[in-house]
């Protein structure tokens, strides 16, 4: 069995990799079976195709980002600005290391007729259910209009541009010859405003 797991997890990292660097539609099973070390025979015994391999791979980093996020809950202190920012700075943070993943997201949403799974389905996990958790903060009544007027802010204000700069940020320090600490700095600085301005919204 723990081969079994072992070579699921080989498949699934080799598939990131792959679609990361060529997307999804320039990818191949035989690429992806070759990254693995594997035959394209061993992939269709856990996936039925390509969009299946792909579908799996984001409900895995679902899972995987929930399960951080949960984590992190149990020590945060509803009432401290602060810790507030250190819990979404440190999902932030950890965030760097899923590039590829969102990368890919990203370009799937793209699309006109995007796969079963996309980018929001990557984030809402972890965002609804932080939302819940964030609801207990205010005294006033909650609507679906300040609910929605949350998730845009989080989304297309601080998670996107996160993403981008994780993605684009090596370039962009390399293009403008900034250091890579110091841009980071800079970041995370406007980063805080905005979270920190958003709970406020609440």
């Amino acid at each position: 069995m723990e081969e079994d797991i072992s070579t699921k997890e080989k498949i699934l990292k080799a598939a990131e990799e792959i679609f990361a660097e060529k997307g999804y539609d320039g990818s191949s099973l035989n690429e992806i079976a070759k990254k693995a070390g594997i035959s394209k025979t061993q992939i269709f015994y856990y996936f039925e195709n390509k969009k299946d391999l792909l579908n799996e791979l984001f409900k895995h980093h679902i899972r995987k980002g929930k399960n951080f996020k949960d984590n992190l809950w149990s020590n945060v202190n509803y009432d401290s600005k602060e810790d507030l920012w250190k819990f979404f700075y440190s999902i932030a943070t950890a965030f760097k290391t899923e590039s590829d993943i969102m990368r890919i997201g990203l370009i799937e949403s793209f699309k006109s007729m995007p796969n079963d799974v996309n980018f929001f389905e990557l984030l809402d996990p972890i965002l609804e259910d932080s939302l819940i958790k964030l609801k207990t903060m205010s005294k006033d009544h909650i609507d679906e209009d300040i609910l929605n007027e949350f998730r845009i802010n989080m989304i297309f204000h601080n998670a996107i541009p996160l993403y981008l700069f994780y993605i684009l940020g090596d370039k962009f320090n390399k293009y403008y010859n900034v250091d890579s600490e110091k841009s980071n700095e800079i970041f995370f600085k406007t980063l805080k405003k905005i979270v920190l301005d958003n709970i406020l919204g609440l």
